[in-house]
């Protein structure tokens, strides 16, 4: 379900951009956390808060799409 990766992920980068995140690293989730905005706790935050949104977005998409299981 790669496009549901996408979608996910694109809404998490849009986030960070409207939340006007500086990210020197162009990806790394989680693990370039401390690189956030001179890791000032407010953007570590809402940073987390894209990611979050994003992998929600993400499963959500991947439910609708899964085909159901035949017995």
């Amino acid at each position: 379900m790669i496009s549901a990766s996408v979608v996910g992920a694109g809404i998490a980068g849009g986030l960070t951009g409207l939340f006007q995140i500086a990210l020197p690293a162009p990806h790394g989730g989680i693990f370039t956390m401390l690189l956030v905005n001179d890791s000032t706790v407010s953007y570590m935050g809402l940073y987390a808060l894209a990611i979050v949104i994003g992998a929600i977005v993400t499963g959500v998409l991947y439910g609708l799409m899964k085909k159901p299981i035949q017995k």
